[in-house]
């Protein structure tokens, strides 16, 4: 999901820096270097590379498959929309019933063709309906924030995976690929997509699976 995606894109800010490190320590090499052409003329920028970086480990995953294929994303994914289409639909459907209920109000007070009495139960209908509207609304709100606290507690859950992931094999970085980020190009042997996706689901389904607590 989006969310996920700008989760990510903080660690390619890291990326970035490394890749300016590297780039410019690769310069500094070749201008200290008296058997390499150089032009005198031209500054070089130095910079000191923490002694951490040299030898770290940057693998990716893909930010776009991870959405697809992560079963926890895909699931909230679906239920979120099927139940915003129902609500939306009901919606639809109650606000043109009023709308025409209201025009022929209106066409009844105009002709005079309505008696008092009628005119008060129409508009009691009118201002019922209008208040089951407004339920409809407050409803669909409280189902887009449940669906964003759903969404925070997966991105809790998959940066803890990817804490723990890098810790066991020893990774520095895990960068978020996406076909529309920052980083242009990733070599595939890097890529852990399939490895993290295997994880996570199984994380998933156990905890799926596991009987909710007594209150």
């Amino acid at each position: 999901m989006k969310n996920l995606s700008l989760a990510l894109n903080a660690v390619l800010l890291i990326a970035v820096a490394v890749l300016f490190y590297l780039h410019f320590s690769s310069a500094k090499s070749t201008a200290s270097d008296p058997g390499k052409p150089g032009n005198d003329s031209t500054p070089q920028l130095k910079f000191n590379i923490p002694s951490a970086m040299h030898g770290a480990r940057i693998l990716y995953i893909n930010v776009d498959t991870l959405d697809v294929k992560y079963e926890a994303i895909a699931e909230l994914s679906k239920q979120t929309e099927a139940q915003v289409k129902a609500l939306q639909t009901k919606y639809q459907n109650r606000q043109r019933d009023l709308q025409q209920q209201a025009y022929a109000y209106q066409q009844k007070v105009q002709m005079g063709t309505i008696s008092a009495d009628e005119a008060q139960k129409t508009e009691a209908t009118l201002n019922a309906g209008g208040e089951e509207l407004a339920q409809m609304e407050s409803q669909l709100q409280r189902m887009t924030d449940q669906a964003y606290d759903r969404n925070d507690k997966i991105l809790k859950d998959v940066n803890a995976y990817f804490r723990e992931y890098s810790k066991t094999n020893q990774i520095d970085f895990i960068l978020g690929y996406t076909s529309k980020g920052e980083v242009l190009y990733a070599n595939d042997s890097l890529d852990i997509t399939n490895d993290v996706l295997k994880g996570l689901n199984e994380a998933y389904r156990l905890k799926k699976n596991q009987p909710a607590p007594k209150k």
